[in-house]
This record gives C-alpha cells, structure tokens and sequence, in this order.
C-alpha cells in the first residue's frame, strides 16, 4: 500500500484529537488497520478495539475520514447508552 505524506498527516491528525466522555477526563487511542480492497479495489479500515467498526474508502485519506465518522458514531451512542443506564 502506498500512503502518500498528505495522508500520514491526516491519520495523525484523526488521532491527535480522538477523547472520550469529557476531553478533560480521558484519552482514548484506537488502533486501525488499513488495508487494500484487491477484489473491488480502494481501502477498507477496521478497527481493534471495537469489532464490527468497519468502512471503506477510495483512498486511504477517504478510508480514514470514513473511520472518523464511524469512530465519531460509535462513540456517541456508546456515551448515549451509559447516559441512560
């Protein structure tokens, strides 16, 4: 795979700024991996932490932007969830 700086530089910058709950109360770091599509080609992301958290992109820059707002879902509803419990 070939990631070029412009998209180092977003991965990194997704996940500079990626807190739980209240930013003042804890960071959270997750780990994706990014890897091609052969069979219909672009990138599909996942993440570890959270099974099932899954998208895609054409790019690995659009892959990542993708992961963010799966990432960003994810997390509010989770917040949603203990809110309620």
């Amino acid at each position: 795979m070939s990631v070029t700086m412009r998209d180092d530089q977003k991965i990194a910058q997704f996940f500079s700024g990626i807190t739980a709950a209240k930013p003042t109360e804890t960071k959270v770091e997750f780990t994706i991996t990014i890897e091609s599509d052969e069979l219909d080609g672009g990138f599909v992301v996942s993440c570890k932490e959270l099974p099932g958290c899954m998208t895609q992109g054409e790019t690995p820059a659009e892959a990542v932007d993708n992961m963010m707002d799966a990432l960003s879902a994810v997390l509010r509803v989770q917040n949603q969830a203990l809110r309620r419990s």
